[in-house]
C-alpha cells in the first residue's frame, strides 16, 4: 500500500532577517560539529565570548542522523529546559538573550548553529 504514495524529499529553509541599526556592524558566529558524539557531550558554546555580547538571533539545525538536546542560558550559569532537535529539525533563536548554548548528545548526530 505504501507504494501508492509519492516519494517526497523534505528540506529545511531558515530565513533570518538581520537589519543592522544605523552606524553599527553585525557580528555573527557559527558553531558546527559534523560528527557530534557522546564523548563530546555536553558541549557548552560561549556565545557571549564569541560575539562580545549576548546573541539575539540566528538558528540551530540538527543536520545529522541522530538527535541532540539544546539548552540556553542568558547569564552563562543557569540554563532553561532542554529542547530536543531531531534529524532535519531547525530552531530559530530570534528574540532570545543567549550568553551560552549547551548541546547534549542523544544519538550520533551533527549540528550547525549561527548566532548574531
Amino acid at each position: 500500500m505504501s507504494s501508492d504514495f509519492p516519494d517526497h524529499t523534505f528540506g529545511v529553509t531558515v530565513n533570518v532577517h538581520l537589519p543592522a541599526p544605523s552606524g553599527t556592524t553585525i557580528n555573527s558566529k557559527a558553531f558546527e560539529d559534523a560528527n557530534f558524539t557522546s564523548a563530546e557531550s555536553p558541549r557548552t558554546l560561549d556565545v557571549n565570548a564569541a560575539l562580545g555580547r549576548n546573541g539575539q538571533d540566528g538558528y540551530i539545525i540538527c543536520d545529522g542522523l541522530g538527535d541532540i538536546k539544546v539548552q540556553f542560558s542568558n547569564d552563562g550559569i543557569s540554563y532553561g529546559d532542554q529542547h530536543t532537535l531531531k534529524e532535519g529539525w531547525a530552531m530559530s533563536l530570534k528574540g532570545l538573550d543567549i550568553d551560552s548554548i549547551k548541546i547534549t548528545w542523544v544519538s550520533d548526530s551533527s549540528y550547525y548553529i549561527l548566532v548574531v
